[in-house]
């Protein structure tokens, strides 16, 4: 089952990139959603030799930290740039093919901030004309499908050229993920609160659940605890309720 959906994602990817001539490709690289999405690109770059271009954002490099500080500020926080420690190193070393950046911003940026960086990056090789479509880099966004339904994400994000885990519920990223040998970390990091990206503690604790009720409404009920599923449907309501906003923009006047 795994093995055909990534077939299908890698080389409808890849279809899609060579046929629209893309030069190459900017993505950020945060938790498993920008892993996997590494991991595929990484693939189709293997097919189609389409250069892959990696940027983790961080308010520090972990070559800057001296040894005797780092091992101090691992033994108060375990996963203290978790990112840096082990999954920038595990992708080095099962997807050579991988350019991977650690840009030392010495603050946190915002979402925006990131997506002006890295739109940067890709017009770089051109006169800093986005419609120069031979030089142009291609920014690929990492939205999986619960984001999209709910509408979980910024509406910067939508400035990307491809979303090639966009058909994926979390629950199957995290799947694939697992399949793909992902460190721990990165699982454990995704089913921890983190309300920058709207996943509060009912979405943590509930991430299979919650897809089930997106998948099949009727099916989900029969499996799902009453009080959570009735907390879920609450906020899927309201999440679509509130973001369906980003569905219409931007408004087109004078058009039906």
């Amino acid at each position: 089952m795994i093995e055909n959906i990534l077939h299908d994602l890698i080389y409808k990817t890849a279809e899609t990139l060579v046929k629209n001539k893309c030069k190459g490709i900017v993505i950020g690289l945060s938790g498993t959603d920008s892993i996997l999405t590494s991991i595929i690109l990484s693939k189709v770059s293997t097919i189609t030799n389409i250069p892959i271009h990696l940027m983790h954002f961080s308010k520090l490099s972990l070559e800057e930290i001296p040894d005797d500080l780092l091992d101090k500020k691992i033994k108060m926080i375990p996963s203290y740039l978790w990112e840096q420690r082990f999954i920038i190193p595990w992708l080095q070393e099962n997807y050579k093919n991988l350019d991977i950046q650690v840009i030392n911003s010495n603050k946190e940026m915002s979402d925006a901030e990131r997506y002006a960086y890295m739109m940067d990056f890709a017009l770089s090789q051109s006169h800093k004309q986005d419609d120069e479509q031979d030089k142009t880099l291609w920014l690929c966004g990492t939205r999986n499908k619960t984001e999209d339904i709910l509408g979980l994400y910024s509406n910067i994000s939508n400035i990307v050229s491809i979303q090639p885990i966009i058909s994926l519920y979390k629950s199957q990223v995290i799947d694939i993920c697992s399949f793909f040998n992902v460190p721990d970390i990165a699982i454990a990091k995704s089913r921890m609160v983190d309300c920058d990206c709207g996943r509060y503690d009912l979405i943590a604790n509930n991430i299979e659940s919650l897809d089930n009720i997106l998948i099949d409404q009727e099916k989900a009920r029969e499996n799902t605890p009453l009080d959570i599923y009735i907390q879920l449907i609450k906020f899927i309501h309201q999440s679509k309720t509130e973001n369906a906003f980003k569905k219409l923009i931007p408004y087109r006047i004078g058009e039906e």
